[in-house]
């Protein structure tokens, strides 16, 4: 997906695939100029987050530095592309899904706070978990809620304040402390310079 901007216009000057907007000697032809930005992506926003079934894709993206174009001269534009939104998975810890224990119908369902109808579904059954990816918004954060019953109770909690960014892997890993009936929450945060890691604690007994 190659979109065209230019400083002072209102709307992109060219939006469109690749293989829609350059002819096969990898050209395009654009007015005399200066302040075009050219970004490229693999992909729409749209198809990022509603490719494969709705869990979405990796979306890689970036825009150029500006560049000029002069008349009956050839300019080179090179774009350095990078993962653009953020995928989310989770884990259940042997301790709240060993077969002694007391915990069942485990279920988490978490969204991007900006779009709520969103919503995906995670269970202790690993393999029909999904692997979804989210853009990146102003205000990107993840909101969850985790229902299960402990000894037969049914129980549920609530948090937010998991925030996403470009190019992260959020990674949850639910656990549960046998002694005082407490799930825990894990959150780590992967990227290629620091983890973050968080706790979130719930008692079931309250």
């Amino acid at each position: 997906q190659i979109t065209i901007n230019q400083s002072g216009a209102t709307s992109a000057i060219k939006d469109g695939t690749y293989s829609s907007l350059f002819n096969t000697g990898h050209t395009m032809t654009l007015k005399t100029g200066t302040g075009y930005t050219l970004t490229a992506a693999s992909c729409t926003d749209a198809e990022a987050e509603n490719a494969n079934g709705g869990k979405g894709q990796m979306q890689l993206k970036g825009t150029s530095s500006s560049f000029t174009v002069n008349a009956n001269q050839t300019t080179d534009v090179t774009v350095a592309c990078t993962v653009a939104n953020a995928t989310l998975s989770v884990m259940w810890d042997s301790s709240i899904t060993g077969q002694s224990s007391v915990f069942t119908d485990l279920k988490a369902e978490i969204y991007e706070n900006s779009n709520d109808s969103r919503k995906f579904t995670f269970t202790n059954d690993d393999s029909t978990n999904p692997q979804p990816w989210f853009n990146i918004d102003n205000d990107p954060e993840l909101k969850c809620t985790i229902s299960y019953n402990f000894n037969g109770t049914a129980k549920s909690y609530d948090f937010s304040g998991i925030k996403l960014a470009a190019a992260k892997h959020v990674k949850l890993t639910i656990s549960a402390s046998a002694n005082n009936g407490q799930i825990s929450v894990t959150i780590t945060v992967d990227n290629t310079v620091t983890d973050d890691n968080q706790s979130i604690i719930t008692n079931p007994y309250e």
